[in-house]
């Protein structure tokens, strides 16, 4: 009560705050305003009040600040008398305005709380439409299912006419056709049809049965009987319900039949009506006949007294004829029926009219007997009653038969209200919950337990006795207890002396204090074990075969729901994992523009650097060296995500030879020296002193390693320590780089070998970096055959990366054991002609080889590049591949047309450098290829062996 109250004040608080401040505003900007506009800031006031808490509210501002202007604002200044002249009327017109703005901020305050409620209904209404949609699939599919196991005939019709009538296979068995056909017979096809329907002795046009009256009237057919003759000879008997189905606009769309099989019902009935009719038209020989008759017959006097019983009537009831004469008859009767048939008898009697009933005798040793009893009066020429004849027909069977059907009714509609209750949840453990306390209920157990199938084998989470849901956790590996038994051999498993059976374990015996027990698997369409559930102690006794195939009914449903909320689990997984890869990939883009970008500011630098130092050498030897440097940074950015590519692709390609070890290590301890010494590092390298030899591409050993050395070189603080160590053990040798870094943390340790992943994502990281260096030394050495590992003991307690690689046999190394190739001098004086469209790269590459000795040209596309060597006649051809006019590829072609151009030595000029890359320039008649920035170590290596090129 309080807070509403509270509630309910705000906005009147709040409109006289808002009052107080516009007072204090208008109040500071006396000095400027003075008496001008002593309603300015009133407005303001009025319109927040109206908007933020309606009407009253805001007419409340407006009264506030009518009496606030007045006596602070109009002459007389802090007076309460009545303003004169032209202040009075302007207060009149402000009251005015300020009702006017109350009610417009109200207005505007209202429209926009209903816009907000309209959105929430509309969205509300969305999501509430978007879950029935999902129900009703679900439902459908559920439906479709039980229909194909029900024993009742059901039909549908799928429009008006009822020209096209589906069935499932109950329904197709009764009427002797395939369950895919149509039944209907109104349909095109009714004449091939292999039976007439018949009411009453006499067939039934197609468009007068009862699915047909319902698709056409809109009302429902219930207890029609049908007789339906099969061209064999045959004849069923069927019990119709017929149901017009509408669509959601109200409008017939078709009609729904239910068929039940009543023939052997109906078969007793008319074998009753026959006798009834034999022994009306043979009244004379019933003395004879009626102690032969296969049903009870009893004679009574006009007043209803017993005054003859046959003797299969003696037989039903127990009672010889002597003890049922008079009143005797009585005692027959069951007592739960005595007093109910008695009345009934003696209101017949006196009203002279046929009597027919239901119900049952009892005999002295306690056998009940259902019998149909039925007496029609005798009467003499006159008219009068003279007695009653009657007959007493055993209908037990028949009884049996419609509990046996009301039974199978009731199971129906259990198995619906608990596969409903499986498929409300998509949680597993919800699941299993609701599947093992609807089992417990259903055969009358006192406990159970539920579980799903995993790699080791059964687990469950919970046992259900009688005080409840407790804890328990356990597993059953295959044929280890009954759910261990049952997910071998895919069939339930009963027992009801659980304490001498073998297979139950003895330890769950005694904890549950098991009597009997019941365990069921759930199996999936195809066959597939899923999960059980396991019922104990029977309150009434043992369970039986009638319980397992219960339970097995209920296992279908259950094992649809698992499946469904498997996937949906699964589905929920794959999201997830799609969305980590896409937030990755926006990481690993925004890193890579960035990481990018770092070097090209250093260049940039550098050139503005060059063009001011003039003649100043040290400046430019610094300048060049930072621009070196970065340029190498690009280049080793740009080689990573080639090898990415190549990895991602399956292409990475190796060129294994007979190796030592030490020279790997050496060529990556060079590679990243001045990494390491700019960073004041303490570097440790710790090998074996005797050969370690590898089958391996010393290339891509030597990047790996040197790719761990930058990676703790990068995340280890100045005047770190870092340790490279390698040892043999067995058959491998183990390689270690060992830093006293940031470390990585615990969560991060089987992620860091995943492309793009990152331990700092920080935008102050300072480490710099893709995100794929790992990825690719954990790809070269499993290439390798071997296996990459990372320790750390938590972030700021450094890091260490091992390397499990095979060693091979001693054996004489080919060639030099360096890893690095040392390149002889370049070749003096050559003929070379530079193709590209980029001017800056090919002027600059240009005067590269001129300051290197040699004569240069410069074309800058393609059909240029031709012209001006057909006239020059070069030794080498540096061509790049895209240029405007002629492509690389084409103007290559063409030179290898000329009987000059045969000799000339040409190189392709490319940022394509994958192996496919290598084989179209190949194929165009290129000798070389060569990928962009071109490393000077690589040109002068070509430019080294081009003299002898061109010999050959």
């Amino acid at each position: 009560m309080i807070k509403y109250t509270i509630r309910r004040i705000n906005p009147y608080l709040a409109a006289a705050l808002a009052v107080a401040l516009a007072v204090l505003a208008r109040w500071m900007l006396n000095t400027v305003l003075e008496d001008r506009l002593p309603y300015f800031t009133f407005f303001i006031a009025i319109l927040t009040a109206s908007w933020y808490g309606g009407l009253c509210p805001g007419l409340l501002a407006a009264l506030l600040s009518l009496l606030s202007a007045w006596y602070v604002f109009v002459p007389p200044y802090f007076s309460s008398n009545i303003p004169e002249g032209s202040h009075l009327a302007d207060l009149v017109v402000f009251s005015l305005t300020s009702f006017v703005v109350a009610c417009f901020g109200a207005a505007i305050a209202s429209a926009e709380r209903r816009s907000r409620r309209d959105r929430q209904t509309a969205e509300e209404a969305h999501r509430r439409a978007d879950e029935l949609g999902s129900v009703l699939r679900k439902r459908v599919e559920e439906l479709d299912a039980l229909l194909r196991i029900l024993p009742v005939g059901v039909l549908v019709a799928h429009d008006t006419s009822c020209s096209n009538i589906t069935l499932n296979p109950s329904a197709a068995q009764m009427l002797g056709i395939r369950d895919d056909a149509n039944a209907s017979k109104t349909g095109a096809e009714a004449a091939k049809l292999p039976f007439r329907v018949l009411k009453d002795g006499k067939e039934i046009p197609g468009d007068q049965l009862p699915m047909q009256c319902a698709a056409r009237t809109g009302e429902s057919k219930s207890g029609d009987i049908l007789e339906i003759q099969h061209t064999d000879g045959t004849t069923r008997f069927l019990y119709v319900y017929a149901l017009p189905l509408f669509t959601e606009q109200g409008k017939l769309r078709g009609s729904l039949g239910v068929f039940v099989d009543i023939t052997e019902v109906k078969q007793a009935e008319q074998a009753l009506q026959r006798r009834e009719q034999e022994l009306r038209e043979s009244a004379h020989l019933f003395k004879s006949l009626s102690s032969n008759a296969p049903v009870g017959i009893f004679q009574t006097d006009a007043q209803g007294h017993c005054i003859f019983v046959n003797g299969r009537w003696s037989e039903m009831t127990g009672l010889a004829m002597e003890a049922a004469v008079g009143p005797g008859w009585a005692k027959a009767l069951h007592p739960e029926d005595r007093d109910r048939i008695q009345r009934e008898w003696y209101k017949a009697t006196c009203e002279g009219r046929e009597y027919k009933d239901e119900y049952r005798f009892l005999s002295p040793e306690g056998k009940v007997v259902w019998v149909s009893g039925s007496a029609i009066s005798l009467r003499d020429a006159n008219g009068n009653i003279t007695g009653y004849i009657g007959t007493n027909t055993d209908i037990t069977a028949l009884k049996t038969a419609q509990k046996d059907l009301q039974q199978a009714k009731d199971t129906v509609s259990t198995l619906l209200r608990i596969t409903t209750r499986l498929n409300s949840t998509l949680d597993l453990d919800a699941l299993l919950d609701i599947l093992i306390q609807e089992a417990i209920n259903l055969v009358g157990a006192e406990s159970g337990a539920s579980g799903l199938k995993t790699p080791n084998g059964m687990v469950c989470k919970k046992y259900f006795g009688i005080t409840g849901a407790l804890p328990f956790q356990y597993c059953w590996p295959p044929m280890h207890g009954l759910p261990g038994w049952i997910l071998v051999n895919k069939v339930p498993y009963l027992t009801n002396n659980a304490p001498e059976d073998k297979q139950i374990v003895h330890e769950l015996c005694l904890q549950f204090r098991l009597r009997s027990a019941l365990s069921t698997p759930i199996i999936t369409a195809r066959g597939e074990v899923v999960g059980f559930f396991e019922v104990h102690n029977k309150k009434d006794g043992g369970f039986t075969a009638a319980d397992q195939e219960m339970l097995l009914a209920v296992s279908q449903a259950a094992a649809i729901a698992i499946q469904n909320a498997l996937a949906y689990r699964s589905l929920q997984q794959a999201q997830e994992s799609l969305q980590e890869v896409d937030r990755r990939k926006d990481e690993f883009l925004a890193t890579l523009a960035h990481e990018l970008r770092n070097p090209l500011a250093p260049l940039r630098n550098g050139l503005q650097l060059l063009k001011l130092a003039g003649c100043d050498p040290h400046t430019a030897a610094k300048a060049h060296e930072i621009m070196e440097r970065q340029l190498s940074q690009m280049v080793r950015l740009i080689d990573d995500l080639l090898d990415v590519s190549r990895i991602s692709r399956g292409k990475l390609q190796l060129q294994k030879s007979r190796i030592v070890l030490k020279d790997v290590v050496d060529s990556a301890v060079e590679t990243c020296s001045s990494a390491i010494e700019a960073a004041n590092h303490h570097l440790e390298v710790i090998i074996p002193d005797e050969p370690v030899y590898l089958d391996a591409d010393p290339v891509r050993l030597s990047q790996a390693l040197g790719n761990l050395l930058s990676n703790a070189c990068k995340y280890t603080g100045t005047r770190g320590r870092i340790e490279l160590s390698a040892y043999v053990s067995g058959r491998e040798v183990i390689i270690s780089v060992q830093d006293n870094g940031v470390g990585i943390p615990p969560a991060m340790l089987t992620r860091v070998f995943d492309m793009f992943t990152q331990v700092d994502r920080s935008l102050e990281r300072t480490h710099g970096g893709l995100g794929i260096g790992l990825s690719i030394v954990k790809r070269i050495v499993e290439t390798h055959g071997g296996r990459v590992e990372a320790r750390s003991e938590g972030a700021g307690k450094g890091s260490e990366f091992l390397i499990h690689l095979p060693i091979a046999l001693p054996r004489p190394i080919e060639g030099s054991s360096n890893v690095q190739e040392k390149l002889e001098s370049v070749a003096p004086h050559l003929r070379i002609l530079v193709a590209d469209d980029n001017l800056d790269s090919a002027d600059s590459l240009a005067m590269r080889l001129r300051l290197m000795g040699h004569e240069v040209r410069v074309a800058y596309d393609g059909q240029q590049a031709i012209d001006l060597a057909a006239a020059y006649h070069p030794d080498l051809l540096l061509l790049d591949i895209g240029m405007p006019k002629l492509n690389g590829y084409d103007a290559a072609r063409l030179l290898r047309k000329q009987p000059w151009g045969r000799l000339v030595v040409l190189a392709a000029l490319t940022g394509w450098g994958q192996e496919t890359d290598r084989i179209k320039s190949r194929d165009a008649g290129f000798d070389f290829h060569l990928v962009k920035p071109v490393e000077p170590a690589a040109l002068e290596k070509l430019l080294a062996t081009l003299p002898e090129k061109i010999r050959k």
